[in-house]
């Protein structure tokens, strides 16, 4: 599956790349790097590959699409790709760790740990973090470890295959669990019927910090993905405008 949009919107859809995605060539400068050594770190799972691609016969595709089943596990070899800019402090950590001798493959495997460690203990401070995770703990609200492992096993995966490379400005342990933390509450708080007991200066602080977590998601994936369902609902409800995620025309002035 692929997704293929009118003249305008597709516009709109390559405006937003070059305002949040970088090529890898720009990656690989901004780390002073050569580009080959990034797609080394790539194929040895160091850090993400293609976040999106665009090919005029493809269309459109996602490494989130890819994620959840509905594209093909890997971007089409001739569209041009874009790279999350947040995969360049995870180069970074990569190049700090070239001087022991480790080869990529055991520099993955100990970033990987190392983010593991931190996503573990951040659960267990992290206020609401069972909003968000709750298969991580018990019916009393108490964290199970192996199972705290086993879920920081997986946002690791999201971020090796690119998923959260769609979702996150910056990948950190401390900011997936945020951002699942704010969706998770904002989302119970708009369901119907909701038990909720945020005021609306409340919602309006999470809206603002998730936000800032948040990259606005390309236009198509927006409406159901974590800033239509909470960002633009909390907007709406309150009569505040719009976040205006993507270039719109500026009035003229008068």
């Amino acid at each position: 599956m692929s997704i293929k949009l009118s003249s305008e919107d597709q516009e709109c859809a390559l405006q937003y790349m070059e305002q949040w995605f970088w090529n890898i060539s720009s990656l690989a400068q901004a780390a002073d790097v050569n580009e080959n050594v990034v797609n080394e770190m790539i194929l040895e799972g160091c850090i993400p590959g293609t976040i999106y691609s665009f090919d005029l016969e493809y269309g459109w595709w996602s490494a989130l699409a890819a994620y959840m089943g509905q594209a093909s596990s890997t971007a089409p070899d001739d569209g041009k790709m874009w790279y999350s800019p947040a995969t360049l402090w995870w180069i970074r950590r990569t190049v700090l760790h070239l001087p022991t001798g480790k080869s990529l493959a055991e520099i993955s495997r100990e970033l990987e740990t190392t983010f593991e460690k931190e996503f573990v203990a951040l659960l267990k401070v992290i206020p609401n973090a069972n909003s968000a995770y709750p298969d991580g703990y018990s019916s009393d609200g108490v964290l199970d470890n192996h199972k705290a492992h086993q879920i920081a096993q997986d946002e690791w995966r999201s971020w090796i295959c690119g998923a959260y490379g769609v979702c996150l400005r910056d990948f950190a342990a401390n900011n997936c669990i945020r951002k699942e933390v704010f969706g998770a509450l904002l989302k119970t708080h708009f369901e119907e019927g909701s038990a909720s007991r945020l005021t609306d200066l409340e919602v309006l602080a999470m809206t603002q910090e998730l936000a800032s977590l948040v990259t606005p998601f390309a236009p198509w994936e927006r409406p159901t993905g974590t800033p239509g369902k909470t960002i633009d609902v909390a907007l709406c409800r309150f009569k505040l405008g719009s976040d205006y995620p993507y270039p719109f025309p500026i009035p003229a002035s008068k």
